[in-house]
């Protein structure tokens, strides 16, 4: 069955149409990936070139007097990695021991760490324009280590921020955890 001239130049049209490249109006190299994990109850997120692994938090080997945000030491394929509890961190006055069953590996310069998570949520794929600024009302021992949030809540951490913090290592005086090995016994 041959096709009419009217019916070729339809097809022709079409072909063109198909052959060319589709015009993106927002490159997908300039998205921003974050990981969205659970602390504290709330959304937060990292961003993906920040992370290197996620694991199941096992044994935690406690160091002695250092401060509470510092866990202890985690062990991952022989390493040694500092663990870290931003719900201590951010609120130095808490006391006992966070419960999380993930830990995030991630770095910040020459810095590596892990980071307690009580869940991991997925990884959100966000155009850098719908990061906003941390908003005025946010819990002020937070802002300072929030690189933006996201329309659904998803707090975004700054990993350089955080490093960078002067209590991050060294802790406050008086506020560190005690070496048990030295305490009195009743």
């Amino acid at each position: 069955m041959a096709m009419t001239p009217s019916e070729q130049t339809v097809l022709d049209r079409r072909a063109q149409g198909l052959a060319r490249p589709r015009r993106r109006t927002k490159s997908r190299h300039n998205w921003r990936r974050v990981l969205v994990f659970t602390l504290l109850g709330k959304p937060y997120g990292v961003d993906l070139d920040r992370l290197e692994a996620i694991i199941r938090i096992g044994d935690i080997y406690p160091v002695p007097m250092t401060p509470p945000h510092l866990q202890g030491i985690i062990r991952r394929q022989g390493q040694s990695i500092t663990l870290v509890s931003l719900r201590h961190f951010f609120d130095r006055g808490a006391e006992g021991v966070y419960d999380a069953d993930y830990a995030l590996i991630v770095g910040a310069g020459s810095k590596r760490f892990a980071i307690q998570a009580e869940d991991v949520d997925g990884v959100l794929r966000l155009d850098p324009e719908a990061v906003r600024p941390p908003p005025d009302n946010m819990d002020p021992s937070q802002r300072p280590y929030v690189s933006g949030v996201t329309a659904d809540g998803v707090v975004i951490l700054s990993m350089e921020s955080l490093v960078a913090a002067d209590h991050f290592a060294a802790g406050q005086p008086g506020r560190q955890r005690a070496d048990p090995r030295t305490q009195e016994r009743p």
